[in-house]
């Protein structure tokens, strides 16, 4: 479980199979000791490892990956699509089964982007999401993305 406390910072929990619950610990920031900002995501990987997406208070899409361990692999930066950081309003991730992961965002620009991340760590740049009947791009306000058994993804999202 992943949450914004009352304070602002981000905390994670885990639930054991049994139903126990590990108690929640913050989650380490970026260039801060903890992070804080307005929108996060989880999803599972295969491996037991989860990863971590979340806006941060610069406005930028953030990643990490939490390990079946307890320990953090740091945060990075997928770039945008006119390289560099990328600003987002919303964010969502997806594990896949392969170890992958999946992430849509919804750009500054409100059209929503999605990027690539290999088990090797090395990402894909943000590239817009096709919108209906053949527009180049497609404005949403929030998203959600799930891992889907055979490798595909399935993105939700709402539209203005």
């Amino acid at each position: 479980m992943l949450v914004y406390g009352a304070d602002g910072r981000m905390r994670v929990d885990t639930r054991a199979a049994g139903g126990g619950w590990s108690g929640w610990s913050l989650v380490p920031g970026v260039g801060a000791p903890d992070f804080a900002g307005p929108a996060l995501s989880i999803a599972a990987l295969p491996d037991g490892d989860s990863q971590i997406a979340a806006i941060g208070l610069d406005g930028h899409v953030w990643h990490t990956v939490r390990r079946a361990d307890g320990g953090w692999s740091g945060w990075d930066s997928p770039s945008g699509p006119a390289g560099g950081p990328m600003g987002a309003s919303a964010v969502a991730v997806a594990g896949m089964p392969d170890g992958d992961g999946q992430l849509v965002a919804v750009g500054l620009d409100g059209n929503v982007y999605h990027a690539v991340r290999g088990r090797d760590g090395e990402w894909t740049p943000f590239r817009a999401v096709g919108g209906l009947r053949g527009a180049g791009t497609f404005a949403g306000d929030q998203v959600g993305i799930a891992g889907l058994p055979d490798g595909s993804s399935r993105l939700l999202l709402t539209s203005r």
